[in-house]
Order: structure tokens, then sequence, then C-alpha cells
């Protein structure tokens, strides 16, 4: 049987890909679902990340070469397996969600919009060299989990709140779930999204 749905999941700051994809991978039907789990571009000595920071913010041009190398794996998966870019759900926990979310408000209508987005213990990031719009995902109807802890040391739950209700605010389809617990939620965050994934109609 052919899978109905790609699962693309960003791992967290130097965080493993492979583990992520490993949790995942027990969590979703595999007869449904193809999941990839790409590694980020730049080696830390501690793990892969997405894109650096400094005291002058994040490295916008790895921001721009990321989300590009993102949609390039899009494309190519998606054709391997003869789906369009609306059965691709794209994903991740704390940098991963941001660079998660930023791809998909990222001229959404350009080249098909997605079938969902979610971002676990993350944030809506702001890069000058990225043009949001929101107008364009709230018309795709592309629908959005946003998950966040409410005692997280990391990235504060301000920041997932706000996130959620700006994208509300536009008309994007949003659910924003809050759960006890810091910046690593573990099973509890992964079976929320779980229950999401297997409720989208892709």
């Amino acid at each position: 049987m052919s899978p109905g749905g790609i699962l693309v999941l960003l791992h967290g700051y130097e965080d493993e890909p492979a583990a992520m994809a490993a949790r995942f991978e027990r969590l979703v039907d595999p007869a449904r679902w193809v999941v990839a789990s790409p590694r980020g571009p730049i080696t830390t000595p501690a793990g892969p990340v997405w894109f650096t920071t400094d005291d002058e913010g994040p490295d916008e041009a790895a921001v721009v070469d990321t989300l590009a190398s993102i949609n390039q794996l899009i494309d190519q998966t998606s054709a391997e397996h003869g789906l369009p870019r609306s059965a691709v759900v794209v994903g991740g926990s704390s940098q991963g969600g941001a660079v998660a979310l930023a791809l998909g408000l990222r001229a959404p209508g350009d080249a098909g919009p997605l079938g969902g987005l979610f971002c676990v213990s993350g944030w809506l990031p702001h890069f000058d060299a990225v043009d949001y719009d929101l107008a364009g995902l709230a018309a795709a109807a592309t629908p959005c989990l946003i998950v966040h802890g409410d005692d997280d040391e990391v990235v504060i739950v301000q920041q997932g709140r706000s996130g959620a209700r700006m994208l509300e605010r536009h008309g994007v389809p949003v659910t924003y779930v809050e759960l006890p617990g810091g910046h690593h939620l573990g099973a509890a965050a992964d079976s929320r999204v779980a229950s999401w994934l297997e409720q989208l109609s892709l």
C-alpha cells in the first residue's frame, strides 16, 4: 500500500535526527507515513544545528540556505513517492520547530501549500531575510499545532502562546497545547503530535 503522507521531522539544537525519527516511527502508522528526518547543515562539537546565533542575532544567510535545503528535500521525497506537497507535514522541536514555522510561512503558495506544520517547545522566529506570508498560509488552510511546556526554561511559554495567537489572528487554523513541564516534554508532547497527525485529512 502506498503511503498517504510524508512527515519531515526537524530536530532540536544539537540533537540527533535519528533519535527523533525513531520516536515517531513507533507512534505513527508506517503504512500511512513516510518519515524523513534530515540533519542540520551546521555541526557543532555537541551536535547538528539549523543555524547559529551570535550577539547580532541569527546567521540569516544560514537560515535561508537551510529553508532552501529542506524545500529541496520535500520536493525530492514527494516526487519519489508520487505525493503532492499538500501531503507533507513539517514539524520539529525547539530550534527545529522554529525552522518548521519559518518554512511554512515563507511564500506558502509559491510551491504549493504543505499539509501541516507543528512546533514543539519552539517559537515563531523573525528573520529580516525571510518574508512571511500569513495571509497565504491562512488561504492555504494549513493546519498548525503548537505545543509548549508551562515551565520552559529555554524558550519561555509566552513565546509559544504569542506565536499561536499571531497565527490565529491572521486566520491560520492553529491548535495550541500547553503541557506541564519544561523544555524537553518527551513522550507527552510526542503523543499529542501523533494524535494530531492522525486527525489530519491529507
